[in-house]
């Protein structure tokens, strides 16, 4: 199991090289902030969390009147920008 954890990190690192090796450009990496996000109004919990799991987060609940959705803890989104 771990060899297979390298292996999908070895293909990340050989995917950013394959980036940066075609060109010039910059990669910037954006994690983030919080750990959830607050959509609209709340009836119950059950409903909510429905509601995050269609929108595509990991699921959610009622907090304070309104729907908090989870956001996965790996995401990690990397933007390339093609320097002039």
């Amino acid at each position: 199991m771990a060899s297979r954890i390298y292996q999908v990190f070895l293909m990340g690192i050989l995917c950013i090289a394959s980036i940066l090796a075609s060109g010039s450009g910059a990669i910037s990496v954006e994690t983030p902030l919080k750990e959830e996000v607050c959509i609209e109004a709340c009836g119950t919990s059950e409903i909510c969390n429905d509601i995050c799991r269609i929108k595509g987060f990991d699921g959610g609940a009622c907090k304070q009147d309104k729907c908090c959705c989870k956001i996965h803890d790996w995401v990690i989104k990397v933007v390339y920008h093609t320097v002039k």
